[in-house]
């Protein structure tokens, strides 16, 4: 068994729309037949008592509000989780929780695919140069080096699993280089894919592209608002959304959707 992890600050299941989302994650999550757990900041009683509810083991975390970059902090929180309280866990799962939903076992996708690496992350399927929101961030994040990713692939920090021990260690990794930046910025991603440009990584981070079926980045991927924008300059074909579960184009089904909520209709 694994254990899959969020985090949450600022969304309440006193909100239908936000409810309904929470609720996917932990539902889907919930069946996949792992452990559920998530890092509440600030939390109002009623999400604390429906995450609980929803088979989700909650941990509290009260933060002052000014200055919080949650993007950044959750990070240190999932860290000391993952540590003290699912040591003996074989894998962790470390994602998003407001528009992530789980299709099948990540453990099992972990135990067929891993390999001799540590932790798995996925393409976006974009370049840096191609994806403005990814340069920006990456430019106002890390200025001095923002240039050398123009042409490497962005990979999403919202997604991660692996081995539990190396997901904690990358976690409070994560939290060091993002939350000390001088330039107090969400720079969790940023941070990110500097460490998968760094050679010394290369055999602890498995990079796994749209077709290896780990998870989907629907931001760039998917039917949105930006489809157009985005369909010439994406580097795998688009997903297939058949009978209500996304596949590959050539038919897997994908572990985990990701960024479901940009899509239209």
């Amino acid at each position: 068994m694994s254990v899959i992890l969020g985090s949450s600050f600022g969304y309440s299941f006193t909100r239908p729309e936000e409810a309904r989302t929470l609720t996917r994650w932990a539902e889907s999550a919930k069946a996949t037949g792992n452990q559920v757990g998530v890092v509440l900041v600030n939390p109002d009683a009623i999400t604390e008592q429906a995450f609980n509810d929803l088979g989700a083991k909650t941990f509290l975390v009260q933060l002052p509000l000014t200055k919080v970059k949650i993007h950044n902090e959750r990070f240190i929180f999932q860290h000391l989780v993952l540590k003290q309280h699912y040591p003996d866990e074989k894998y962790a799962i470390v994602t998003d929780i407001r528009d992530v939903y789980f299709q099948t076992d990540p453990h099992q996708w972990l135990d067929d695919n891993l390999g001799s690496a540590r932790i798995a992350c996925s393409s976006e399927e974009i370049l840096y140069r191609d994806e403005e929101w990814g340069t920006g961030n990456m430019k106002r994040s890390f200025p001095f080096v923002h240039e050398d990713y123009a042409d490497r692939p962005i990979i999403n920090v919202g997604v991660l699993g692996g081995h539990t021990r190396d997901i904690a260690d990358l976690c409070l990794l994560l939290h060091s280089m993002a939350s000390h930046n001088p330039f107090d910025w969400a720079a969790d991603q940023a941070a990110f894919n500097m460490l998968c440009n760094m050679p010394m990584f290369s055999g602890i981070l498995k990079q796994c592209r749209l077709e290896d079926g780990w998870a989907v980045h629907l931001g760039v991927m998917g039917k949105t608002a930006n489809e157009e924008k985005f369909r010439s300059k994406r580097l795998a074909d688009a997903p297939v959304f058949e009978n209500g579960v996304y596949k590959t184009s050539k038919g897997r089904e994908i572990c985990i959707v990701h960024q479901w909520d940009r899509v239209l209709g």
